[in-house]
């Protein structure tokens, strides 16, 4: 279980390290823009982890029981709560974009990049939702080696769509939104990677109707947030006091 994790998140240190390269050839208040409003971002997929962990928990013992009519009812319900809140959290994040500039003290110098940056990863972050959710779902069955694919696969075709921007996009044309909207890109492809696993797999059948999936999503519901809340919050509430962090930075 250990070595496909580690191997993962040295492939995807290495891969950052490159995308660095390619926005501090954009420009180097990209990487200003960037390091600023991660924290933020981090915030915003954190959140997902309030479904994504309390899913995870779950799904997990119905594997083991080998529960076949729950497991696929439950990954739709976790799929289906997470697009439900990746609208949820898209609006909000929208409407929080000035007090995040105030919050973090962007220098006016900044501001249009901040504002493409934060409209598409907060905007749209339900991509990164749902890819936190399956990947969840697939450490919850025991496929590591299969995460750290599709994990460093997202990585590795943002990496390219952002070389294929740099080099083959003019100069005076590139502009931050570009750039943000390729890793919404490698999101979905990821996304659309595991899910067409599961459906290969066998675990979305077809026979459930949308009514089935509303009343798996009720009652599934607060099992999942039961969990998931205390878990999330742990994450939530100290990458608030990294955004705050952040701010004086900001005001240095």
């Amino acid at each position: 279980m250990g070595w496909p994790i580690a191997a993962e998140m040295i492939l995807i240190a290495l891969l950052s390290n490159a995308n660095q390269y390619i926005w501090n050839s954009f420009s180097a208040d990209a990487v200003a823009t960037i390091g600023s409003c991660n924290q933020v971002f981090s915030l915003a997929a954190n959140a997902y982890g309030i479904i994504s962990v309390g899913g995870s928990i779950l799904l997990a013992p119905a594997l083991g029981a080998n529960r076949k009519r729950e497991i696929p009812q439950l990954i739709i319900t976790l799929i289906m709560l997470t697009i439900g809140a990746g609208i949820f959290f898209g609006l909000l994040g929208l409407f929080c974009i000035p007090l995040c500039i105030r919050v973090l003290h962007i220098p006016a110098e900044l501001l249009q990049m901040t504002r493409q940056y934060l409209m598409v990863v907060l905007g749209l972050s339900v991509f990164q939702g749902m890819l936190t959710t399956l990947t969840a779902v697939f450490r919850s069955m025991g496929r590591m080696k299969l995460v750290m694919v599709n994990d460093v696969l997202v990585n590795l075709v943002t990496l390219l769509f952002n070389a294929g921007v740099l080099y083959l996009i003019p100069r005076n044309q590139q502009s931050m939104l570009l750039y943000a909207m390729n890793s919404l890109y490698a999101q979905l492809i990821g996304c659309l990677v595991l899910l067409f696993i599961l459906h290969k797999e066998g675990y979305f059948d077809g026979q459930l109707n949308m009514s089935k999936i509303g009343k798996s999503c009720r009652a599934q519901l607060f099992r999942i947030l039961r969990f998931g809340v205390p878990a999330g919050m742990e994450g939530i509430v100290y990458l608030i006091g990294q955004v705050i962090v952040v701010g004086f930075v900001g005001m240095l």
